[in-house]
């Protein structure tokens, strides 16, 4: 597995609302600085993960947040997805997947 998860906000009816902006990094989680995005290969019972991040209080360039309920995540390169109920953030991140179940790197 290699890249980015799709991770986008819908509305409670479903309609989309906004899609993370796709960065190597956040305040908290991604690849780490001295890393390129890696490749994660998953044996049975090896786990992979990516970190979605946002903000709380829209930024200087933003009015307001926008609203939604759900997110819906995409593992990169696949069809299938996967609904999560969630509060509204503003500034929508996604990191590449990585190895592990905290979406750090391990330069982190």
């Amino acid at each position: 597995m290699h890249g980015y998860p799709g991770a986008d906000g819908l509305a409670a009816d479903g309609a989309h609302v906004v899609s993370a902006r796709r960065t190597t990094n956040g305040y908290l989680a991604g690849v780490g600085l001295l890393g390129p995005e890696p490749t994660v290969s998953l044996a049975t019972g090896t786990t992979a993960s990516a970190s979605v991040e946002g903000l709380l209080a829209p930024t200087p360039s933003q009015s307001a947040c926008p609203t939604y309920t759900t997110l819906l995540i995409t593992p990169p390169n696949e069809t299938h997805s996967v609904r999560l109920a969630t509060g509204s953030l503003c500034d929508l991140e996604i990191h590449p997947v990585v190895p592990g179940s905290t979406g750090r790197g391990p330069n982190t």
